[in-house]
């Protein structure tokens, strides 16, 4: 296995072009990590064909700008939720198109755990219950939900009748934290897999950093394991950073180090004490 260091500044680069391309195509873009955005293209397309429309261009700009190395996944839909479910359907350089009257249908065909933020201890809880695919959850009501999930049962239902925000909404307030956090799957757990998932994490950090055009003074570091046991770490960085690489080679021997001791489930890191980048 040959590892190759990341390039922070490519990435942004890229990063940076793609948004320029979708800007010219929407009215509202929101960013939601590195490589991933929500686009209203309704002023633009108006109507279900124009957005395939839409599509297509914004694919075609992005391999004769950014270059055909690049591809990119494309989900048309009424809110944010199925957008997301329709360009995680198809991948590669997918492009899947869900009307709301093909909502229930699509939504068939897709796992529990296709619906974003439902990870493995949420699936066996719902199994736990008797309910192994989305049309099953969408005949839930709504008080076993929440008597089972609290108010995250509010999601679970409003999610298997693909309901979500119409509206794409931009950010508008300076963040007090970033985040981002990943669940491994079983299959990827070999230190190096681990290492490497938890540098794209420390990147995505690090880019919205700096697309906010703030720095971290200190940084938190969340392991979880299979018994669900958590632990936070606090570290104070020595000086503000907005580098993905800096704040991944300060994270990584903690998080190695806990996966020597017991494989890790879950990986995370958190940028803190935010700082305009200008008084770095």
């Amino acid at each position: 296995l040959m590892m190759v260091s990341g390039d922070p500044r490519k990435y942004s680069q890229m990063t940076d072009r793609l948004l320029s391309i979708l800007h010219r195509y929407a009215t509202r873009v929101a960013q939601t990590s590195i490589d991933e955005a929500y686009v209203d293209v309704t002023d633009t397309a108006q109507d279900w064909m124009g957005a395939v429309g839409v599509a297509l261009c914004i694919r075609e700009a992005v391999t004769k700008e950014i270059g055909p190395y690049v591809t990119i996944s494309i989900g048309i839909a009424s809110n944010t939720l199925m957008a997301k479910m329709a360009s995680d359907a198809e991948k590669p350089n997918g492009l899947t198109m869900v009307r709301p009257e093909d909502q229930e249908a699509f939504l068939n065909t897709r796992s529990l755990q296709d619906i974003p933020s439902i990870g493995p201890r949420i699936v066996r809880h719902l199994e736990g219950l008797g309910i192994f695919s989305v049309a099953q959850l969408r005949t839930q009501p709504l008080p076993l939900l929440l008597h089972s999930f609290k108010q995250y049962g509010t999601f679970l239902y409003t999610a298997a009748r693909g309901q979500g925000y119409s509206e794409v909404r931009e950010d508008t307030e300076p963040p007090k934290s970033i985040s981002h956090c990943y669940t491994l799957p079983h299959r990827e757990r070999a230190p190096d897999q681990v290492r490497a998932t938890y540098m794209r994490l420390c990147e995505n950090v690090a880019w919205r950093l700096r697309k906010h055009s703030l720095a971290a003074r200190a940084f938190a570091i969340t392991v979880g394991s299979d018994d669900l046991h958590f632990a936070s770490q606090h570290r104070q960085l020595d000086a503000p950073t907005q580098d993905g690489l800096i704040l991944f080679r300060e994270a990584w021997p903690t998080v190695a180090k806990q996966h020597e001791q017991e494989p890790v489930r879950l990986i995370g890191i958190t940028a803190i004490q935010l700082v305009p980048a200008h008084h770095q």
